[in-house]
C-alpha cells in the first residue's frame, strides 16, 4: 500500500501495524547506457531524452530482488512525440526536467519507502502500478 510522505496532512493512519515491510532499491542500470555505469552515463542532450532504466527492488526485511523498469524522459521529449490517435496512455514513465541519476534514484527510492505491505507480493503489486514489473503478468500454472 502506498503511504503519503511523513508530515503530509493527508497521511493515513493504519489500524493494524502488521504492514511494516517496505521496498528497497538494491541497484539501478540501463541497457541504454551501454557499457557505462548509469552514474557515468549522459544522454546526448540533458533536457531532451528518453532512457529505459531498470531497478532491482526487494523487500526491506530480507534478501532478494526483482526487476522493475520505467522510461525516464524529459518534458521536451514528450512534447516532440506524435501520437497517431491524438492521445497516449503512459505507464512506467518518470518525467524529470534534466538528466540527473541522483534524482532518479531519489524518486524511486522515495516511492519504495512509501510502499509497504504485509508481504513482498503485495508490495510488488503496488509498485507495479508505477513501474513495469517482471512478474506483472505471471500466473502460476
Amino acid at each position: 500500500e502506498l503511504h503519503p510522505p511523513p508530515g503530509s496532512r493527508g497521511r493515513r493512519q493504519r489500524a493494524d501495524t502488521m504492514d511494516h515491510m517496505h521496498a528497497v532499491v538494491r541497484s539501478m542500470m540501463s541497457p541504454d547506457a551501454g557499457a557505462d555505469p548509469l552514474d557515468q552515463y549522459r544522454p546526448p542532450t540533458s533536457d531532451l531524452f528518453a532512457v529505459f532504466v531498470q531497478f532491482e527492488i526487494g523487500p526491506s526485511e530480507g534478501p532478494g530482488a526483482e526487476l522493475f523498469g520505467l522510461t525516464v524522459c524529459s518534458p521536451q521529449w514528450l512534447l516532440q512525440q506524435q501520437w497517431p490517435k491524438g492521445f497516449e496512455f503512459l505507464h512506467s514513465t518518470l518525467v524529470i526536467e534534466r538528466w540527473d541519476v541522483e534524482l532518479i534514484g531519489q524518486a524511486v527510492g522515495s516511492l519504495c519507502e512509501r510502499t509497504s505491505g504485509a508481504d513482498w507480493p503485495a508490495i510488488a503489486q503496488s509498485l507495479s502500478r508505477f513501474m513495469a514489473w517482471e512478474f506483472a503478468d505471471y500466473h502460476a500454472s
